[in-house]
């Protein structure tokens, strides 16, 4: 049994269960997946559900095997015993980026916590992925009518993300948000790629983007009603759209990635992350322009 201890917002969500995905059927378990991060979060909710994953929520009990109620030396030792390489503990930390092709060697019964950002973590089992996160239930009317919109055009998804990207002071200095310079740009490498470009324009501040967000370009703000679904419809809209724009965002990326236009362009933050801290290297596939 393959446990993934599941945090963040969906696009991050994504990436923890696509990297749970692999290492269960590398080891040809049942994939199972830890919520309780959920009960505690005021601002994020379990997602996966949108999606047609082949996942299990794990129970108490599952957990309880990683995680006891009654802690021993033994299952202290077997969390952090030090000889052992990190991706044979049974408790797996992501250590960090860039992708470390040792946790293919993840063993059989394990607990998985970590942000797992890059494609590298499950290109093995990419045609997978792809069917896992087609949408469980068909768009609302909404969404079906900008999916029909986006499919008339040459359609590319602008992803504005602000949020806690703003608002949290922890948060901004480790991610940052993209400049209003970085989308200029980014639209003018895209018109210079494709005929009549019409971009849609996804955020979690339609508000901001009205006010602030100038373009020669034609472009429409999807600002959807906040409904249960309406996230990951929203993510099955950047996917629809011919070529991506995305921001430093889990979310984005997953809408340019699932995109499957065999000549899309996308274009990405050439700086992921803020803070130094951080190894972006694998986040960006290589057929992506870094901007």
């Amino acid at each position: 049994m393959i446990i993934v201890h599941l945090m963040g917002g969906l696009g991050n969500q994504m990436f923890q269960y696509a990297k749970g995905r692999r290492i269960a059927k590398l080891n040809n378990v049942q994939l199972k997946l830890d919520t309780g991060w959920f009960t505690s979060s005021a601002d994020r909710a379990y997602g996966l559900n949108h999606f047609c994953i082949d996942a299990k929520i794990a129970s108490g009990r599952d957990i309880e095997k990683f995680f006891p109620k009654r802690w021993t030396l033994r299952h202290i030792i077997r969390i952090f015993e030090r000889r052992r390489p990190y991706f044979k503990k049974a408790v797996v930390f992501e250590q960090a980026c860039p992708f470390d092709p040792n946790t293919d060697k993840i063993g059989i019964n394990s607990y998985l916590i970590g942000y797992w950002q890059s494609q590298k973590n499950f290109a093995a089992i990419e045609r997978e992925i792809r069917q896992d996160f087609k949408l469980a239930h068909p768009l609302d009317r909404f969404h079906e009518y900008f999916a029909s919109e986006i499919s008339r055009v040459n359609s590319v998804s602008m992803h504005i993300r602000r949020g806690d990207y703003v608002s949290n002071p922890m948060t901004s200095s480790v991610h940052g948000v993209c400049s209003l310079e970085y989308y200029r740009s980014a639209q003018a490498i895209i018109a210079d790629r494709v005929k009549n470009p019409v971009f849609f324009v996804f955020s979690d501040d339609p508000e901001w983007v009205q006010d602030n967000l100038y373009s020669a370009f034609p472009f429409t703000v999807v600002a959807d009603p906040t409904t249960p679904g309406s996230e990951a419809q929203d993510l099955c809209l950047m996917a629809l759209c011919k070529h991506n724009i995305i921001a430093n965002s889990s979310f984005s990326w997953w809408g340019a990635w699932l995109n499957q236009n065999p000549g899309k362009v996308v274009i990405a933050p050439a700086k992921w992350f803020k803070s130094s801290d951080f190894d972006s290297r694998d986040i960006i596939p290589e057929s992506w322009i870094k901007n």
